[in-house]
C-alpha cells in the first residue's frame, strides 16, 4: 500500500512540474 501511494504521489507532482514549466514557458 505504501508503494502505491508513493507512486500515484509521485505522478501528481510530476504533472504538477509540467504545469509549472508550461507556465513559466508561456511567461
Amino acid at each position: 500500500m505504501g508503494t502505491s501511494t508513493r507512486v500515484e504521489e509521485d505522478i501528481e507532482a510530476s504533472g504538477t512540474v509540467q504545469q509549472v514549466w508550461s507556465t513559466v514557458l508561456e511567461a
